[in-house]
This record gives C-alpha cells, structure tokens and sequence, in this order.
C-alpha cells in the first residue's frame, strides 16, 4: 500500500514542515530576513534528505536537485512542496523545474506508479516570501482579465499534465490555506 510506503519515508527521512522550509543560504540569514519560512509542525518526508539517500545508494557524483517536502494526507492527497525564500528570477525558475521534474522522478520511481498517479492525486505547492520576490503586476492582471489560472513564476503548464493541482503562494497564504487545512500550527 501507498500509506505504508509513506510511513517508511516518513520514519527515514521525517523532519517538520519547519524544517524544511529552513532557509540555509547564509547571505540571506544574515540579512535578517528569517531563516523558516513556516512555523508549521507538521511532520512530512524531508525530501532533500530523501534524495540525498538515494545519491548515496547509487553512489552518484552528480546529484539530482528535489523539492523541500513530501506530504501524503490520504491515498489519494499529496502534496509535494518548494520553499523559496530568494528572489526568483528566469534562473530560479529554470531550477525550480528542474527540481519539480527531478522529485518526481524519484517520487514516480520510489510508488512504483506513473505520471498519471500524480495528475490524478499530487499537487504542487511553491511558497515564495513575498517580501523579497514580488509578482508581476502587469502580467497578473492580464491573466485575471481573461478569467485564465493565474500560474506565476512559470509555472503554467504543469497542472493537469503533471499536477492534480499547483499553487504559488505567499507565506501568509500557506498558512491559511495549507497548514490550517491540514496540519495546525
């Protein structure tokens, strides 16, 4: 079953929502700007940490980049889910899909299921500081007007061909809408 290899991931490679949203860059922690990006306690699978397991295992010189956190609410709810703290320019968004193409392969492989397992049941969450990297007004407002999905970041796209559902949020609005749905702070 799907919930018992969860629950292994979640033994192996656990850590809290907190914790992986924890921003390492120094640069940015010595600005003051904070270090985490939730409070939320809520245990999920450290997908780094995930990752970094099976570099080792295949004893790779190059390693794959992953997404922060990997949540399983039922069988058929799952979250996968990106911090970013920076601002995200062209380059952060060309590796932030990177890292959505690069969990999902090991997320696909570690199931034993298909892209269709992850249409049908994965959503993807990208949570930005919105102090730090501001979305486009113009190009919002465009979208808003011709009733499209609003996908900023680049991320349009994604969601029905690879995502159930994908959302950009803010870290205010993780917090309302994720972690109070989900998980309590």
């Amino acid at each position: 079953m799907l919930a018992d290899i969860y629950h292994r991931l979640l033994k192996e490679f656990g850590d809290t929502l907190e914790q992986t949203s924890e921003d390492s860059d120094e640069r940015i922690n010595q600005t003051g700007r904070g270090v985490f990006m939730t409070s939320c306690r809520k245990k999920v699978v450290n997908f780094d940490k995930f990752k970094d397991s099976v570099v080792k295992q295949y004893a790779l010189n190059n390693s794959p980049n992953s997404c922060d956190a990997l949540y399983m609410h039922n069988e058929q709810e799952w979250f996968l889910i990106e911090f970013k703290n920076g601002k995200i320019d062209e380059k952060k968004v060309f590796q932030i899909r990177g890292k959505i193409f690069q969990s999902l392969l090991l997320l696909t492989e570690q199931l034993d299921k298909t892209i269709c397992f992850t249409r049908e049941n994965l959503d993807f969450i990208l949570v930005y500081n919105e102090d730090i990297a501001r979305i486009e007004i113009g190009k919002s407002l465009c979208k808003l007007a011709n009733d499209a999905p609003f996908f900023p970041f680049g991320l349009e796209g994604l969601q029905k061909l690879y995502f159930k559902k994908v959302s950009v949020w803010t870290k205010k609005e993780f917090d309302s809408n994720f972690v109070q749905e989900y998980g309590g702070i």
